[in-house]
């Protein structure tokens, strides 16, 4: 974990009832927060961004007055080394390689449990993650023999479809295979990247150089 004691973070969504849910879920987590600000527009959290420093960010991109990208560059200039993390119910590949672009630490869908924002925040925390996560690498010229990830090549195969916001059916008739091999195909890549959901199974192949981002 970070170095720090407690950690300070700011929550920014436009909706009051997520930020409070939000609140409540870090207040009662195993990570020792010292303040929890939050803002419900990006120039809010701007304002708060020039006065203070935060160990991390949890950001909705879908702000009333500003992108959430717009927000996210911002940081950035003021803190090169933030570390932040999008909570948002988008998933598709042109959002990710946005995601790529202004080099965020991780990605959590408002639908899963509330486990999987904790896990995201420690990991993200992490002095292991400061080195890994630094940046998203969109190159294609790494081993993707790599025991980084340990994928089969059809694995590889289904992760570059499903990139493609292929479904399960499609896939499953582009390969000519069952749908139930498709998700045990699924299943196995979650296990081999460590990710719990597709956009960081796709984020963590992005990373590992198995997704070229100009396909």
């Amino acid at each position: 974990m970070n170095s720090q004691k407690t950690i300070d973070a700011l929550l920014v969504d436009d909706h009051e009832l997520i930020l409070i849910g939000l609140k409540a879920i870090l207040a009662k987590s195993e990570i020792e927060f010292n303040q929890i600000h939050c803002a419900t527009t990006g120039k809010g959290a701007l304002e708060m961004i020039k006065k203070h420093s935060y160990d991390i960010y949890i950001i909705d991109i879908e702000l009333p007055d500003i992108s959430g990208f717009e927000l996210i560059e911002n940081i950035r200039d003021y803190y090169p080394h933030s570390r932040i993390i999008v909570n948002t119910i988008h998933e598709g590949l042109a959002f990710l390689r946005q995601m790529e672009k202004y080099k965020v630490n991780a990605i959590v869908s408002k639908s899963l449990d509330t486990q999987v924002l904790e896990d995201a925040i420690k990991t993200v925390l992490s002095e292991d993650n400061e080195k890994e996560a630094e940046t998203i690498t969109s190159s294609t010229n790494r081993d993707i023999a790599s025991p980084k990830h340990n994928l089969s090549k059809d694995e590889i195969t289904v992760l570059k479809l499903i990139a493609k916001g292929m479904s399960t059916t499609d896939i499953a008739n582009c390969l000519f295979i069952s749908n139930n091999m498709v998700e045990t195909h699924r299943r196995h890549i979650h296990e081999k990247l460590g990710t719990r959901n597709m956009a960081n199974m796709i984020m963590k192949g992005i990373k590992l150089g198995l997704i070229d981002l100009d396909e």
